[in-house]
C-alpha cells in the first residue's frame, strides 16, 4: 500500500508570547485634565507630570514574535528584527529576561532579542538557532541555487559522528543530517591534511576535500532513525515499482509533517544510514521527493558517478546489494540516438526513449545506485528501455555534470522527483567531483508525486564549525 502524505501539509510553529505596552522613559510632559458640570456650575482641575509621554501614537499593535515592516508597526518595547517584532535582552543562551517559554538569541548584525524556543524536529530559524535546550537549529535539504532550505531546517539532538553515539537514546542512532555539512577540527583554521597520505586527523575526525582544501573533519549529525536503501527496481512482472513502499523507507532531515489539525503525518529526525564501514563508502543523499514536504523523500545511494571529463568514480555497496546501473542516466550531451549499445562510445549505453528525445533511443551514462538482491545477469547488456528508470539530461556545470531527466509509464503510480547530488572526492585522487541530476516521470495511472526539492551530500566547509557548500 503506497504511503500518503496528504494533500495540504503545514509545519507548526511556537506559541506566540504577547508583549505589553509599556512607554519609554524620558523628559517629556503628561496632562489630564477633568470637568463635570452640576447646578449650572463648572469644575475643571488639571495636573502635570514630568518622567514620560503616554502617547499611543508611539506604538504600533503588533505583539511578540509578529510580523513586521518597521518597528513602528510593533507594541511599545518591541523592535522590528528580521522582519519581527521581537523583546531586546541581555544574554544570549539564556532565559534572561525573556518570558518562560522565551530564549535570549544573538541576531547577527542586530543584538540579543526574546525567541519562542521551538521543540525537537519543530521548524527552526537558522539565523538565530532558537532551538531550546540540548537541541540544534540543522538545515535538512538545500534550494535551487545549492543554498540552506530555510524549510527545511528542524530542531535536532546533536551528536559527535563516529563517536559513542551515547548522546542519543530510544533506540535512535547518531547519522549525518545536514547535506554538505562539515563539523571540522580546531575551528576556525582546522587542521590541513592529505586524503593520500592517511588519516592523520584527531580522533572521530578524517580528511575530507572541501571547498577551502583538505581538512580533517566530520559531517554535522544528529540522533535519528535509521532509513535504509529505496528499491527502484521493476516488479518480477516488468512492472513499475511504486516509491517509496510504504513510510519506513521515507528520510526526512527537516522538520516533521502536520495537517491542519497539527496532526504529525511524518516524523522528522529520519535520516538515511550510511555504509562508512566499507572500503569505498557510497554516495547517500535523502532523494527529495513531495511537493509539500521540503526535505523528506527516499535513500539514494550512489555507487557508480559519471565525471565530465569522462570515466566514473566506483563506490561499493553493502552486503546483499548491488550496483545497479539500469535507473538513474545522465544523457550524452549532444545526443547521439542508437539503436543498440553498439552505436555508442565506451562506458555508454543505448536507452530509451526518453521525454526528451521523442520516439528515438539514445547514448546515455549510467549513474550506478545501490539496490538490493544480485545483479541481473543482463542487467549491463541489454538495449531495451528501462521500464521505472529514470533518464538524466541536459548540460555541464562547474565542477561536475548537471543533468535533467525524465521516464513515463503507463498505469499504477508515477512519481516526479528533482534532486542534486553532489559527489565528494574519489577515494583515489584529492580532487573533488560532482553530478546533479534532476528526474521526473508521468503516466496516466491513479497517482501521481511530484517535487521540486534538492538536496545534496558536496564536501564543503568554512571558518565556522559547520561549514557549508561551496
Amino acid at each position: 500500500m503506497r504511503f500518503t502524505l496528504g494533500a495540504v501539509l503545514t509545519v507548526g510553529v511556537g506559541a506566540m508570547v504577547l508583549g505589553g505596552c509599556t512607554p519609554p522613559g524620558g523628559n517629556g510632559t503628561s496632562t489630564s485634565t477633568s470637568s463635570s458640570t452640576s447646578g449650572g456650575s463648572t469644575s475643571t482641575s488639571s495636573s502635570s507630570s514630568t518622567g514620560g509621554s503616554s502617547s499611543s501614537a508611539q506604538c504600533g499593535s503588533r505583539q511578540e514574535e509578529r510580523p513586521c515592516n518597521s518597528t513602528a508597526q510593533c507594541a511599545c518595547g518591541l523592535e522590528c528584527i528580521a522582519s519581527q517584532c521581537l523583546k531586546p535582552c541581555e544574554t544570549a543562551g539564556e532565559q534572561s529576561t525573556c518570558a518562560a517559554t522565551q530564549l535570549c538569541v544573538d541576531i547577527p548584525d542586530e543584538g540579543t532579542y526574546c525567541k519562542t524556543t521551538k521543540g525537537q524536529d519543530e521548524l527552526c530559524d537558522l539565523n538565530t538557532d532558537d532551538c531550546g535546550p540540548g537541541l540544534e537549529c540543522q538545515v535538512g535539504g538545500l534550494d535551487d541555487q545549492q543554498q540552506p532550505n530555510p524549510e527545511a531546517a528542524a530542531c535536532h539532538v546533536s551528536c559527535a559522528y563516529g563517536g559513542t553515539g551515547s548522546e542519543c537514546t530510544g533506540g535512535t542512532s547518531c547519522l549525518p543530517s545536514t547535506p554538505g555539512y562539515f563539523v571540522i577540527q580546531d575551528p576556525p583554521n582546522g587542521v590541513q591534511c592529505n586524503p593520500d597520505a592517511g588519516n592523520t586527523c584527531g580522533e572521530g575526525f578524517a580528511c575530507n576535500e572541501l571547498s577551502n582544501g583538505a581538512l580533517c573533519s566530520r559531517p554535522v549529525a544528529a540522533c535519528g532513525t535509521p532509513v535504509d536503501i529505496a528499491n527502484f527496481q521493476p516488479l518480477p512482472d516488468g512492472g513499475q515499482r511504486e516509491v517509496p513502499e510504504g513510510p519506513d523507507y521515507i528520510c526526512n532531515p527537516g522538520p516533521q509533517l502536520t495537517d491542519d489539525q497539527g496532526n504529525v503525518l511524518l516524523e522528522g529526525s529520519r535520516f538515511c544510514r550510511h555504509y562508512d564501514d566499507l572500503d569505498r563508502p557510497p554516495q547517500v543523499e535523502c532523494y527529495a521527493l513531495f511537493q509539500d514536504a521540503p526535505a523528506a523523500g527516499i535513500c539514494l545511494v550512489l555507487c557508480q558517478i559519471p565525471l565530465t571529463a569522462g570515466g566514473f568514480v566506483n563506490y561499493d555497496c553493502p552486503a546483499e546489494h548491488f550496483c545497479d546501473l539500469e535507473q538513474f542516466f545522465s544523457l550524452v550531451s549532444p545526443q547521439v540516438v542508437c539503436t543498440d549499445d553498439s552505436g555508442c562510445a565506451e562506458g555508454q549505453l543505448c536507452r530509451g526513449p526518453f521525454q526528451d528525445t521523442g520516439n528515438n533511443k539514445v547514448c546515455v551514462r549510467p549513474f550506478g545506485a545501490c539496490q538490493p538482491g544480485t545483479a541481473p545477469a543482463s542487467s549491463s547488456s541489454s538495449s531495451s528501455s528501462s521500464s521505472g528508470g529514470t533518464s538524466t539530461s541536459s548540460s555541464s556545470s562547474t565542477g561536475g555534470t548537471s543533468t535533467s531527466s525524465s521516464s513515463s509509464s503507463t498505469g499504477g503510480t508515477s512519481t516526479s522527483t528533482s534532486a542534486s547530488t553532489s559527489s565528494s572526492s574519489a577515494s583515489t585522487s584529492s580532487s573533488s567531483s560532482s553530478s546533479s541530476t534532476s528526474s521526473s516521470s508521468s503516466s496516466s495511472g491513479a497517482a501521481s508525486t511530484s517535487s521540486s526539492a534538492s538536496s545534496s551530500t558536496s564536501s564543503s566547509a568554512s571558518s565556522s564549525t559547520s561549514s557549508s557548500g561551496g
